[in-house]
């Protein structure tokens, strides 16, 4: 596949399309970031970098492990598996991005690199068929 920063677009550059749409979905992302922060400024001061090897512990078996929903088997193992396919493509993607910026770098893209390539197409797979099975038992 060609290499789309490479490209042109309505006469403009490819690597200046992703310029700029990445200055403005940053722009967007840092507006609304601020207006949250601003709220979360007005709020009760909490202590939350006390006890950190317990916090990160739990970090890792609530969010990373997804615990709690293994409770209830088959759902349970259908979200796990759509959030690590997410956590699959979110990676992939921002390793793309990343290369599309800076080309200079001697990185490859994502789907050049054998074993994500196959982590893509294997979450993929898993993930749609996962999706369906979480559709069917919501909608039917």
């Amino acid at each position: 596949m060609p290499d789309p920063v490479r490209g042109a677009w309505l006469g403009a550059p490819g690597w200046l399309w992703l310029w700029a749409l990445t200055v403005i979905s940053v722009a967007l992302f840092a507006a609304r970031l601020a207006r949250y922060l601003k709220v979360l400024a007005t709020a009760r001061p909490e202590r939350r970098w006390d006890r950190l090897p317990e916090r990160l512990r739990l970090f890792v078996v609530n969010v990373l492990g997804q615990r709690r929903l293994v409770d209830e088997p088959l759902i349970g193992a259908a979200h796990v598996i759509i959030f690590w396919a997410f956590i699959v493509y979110a990676t992939s993607f921002g390793w793309a991005l990343l290369r599309g910026l800076f080309p200079f770098l001697p990185v490859p893209y994502p789907d050049g690199v054998a074993w994500m390539r196959t982590a893509l197409e294997v979450s993929g797979v898993t993930g749609l068929a996962v999706l369906a099975v979480a559709a069917v038992r919501r909608y039917a």
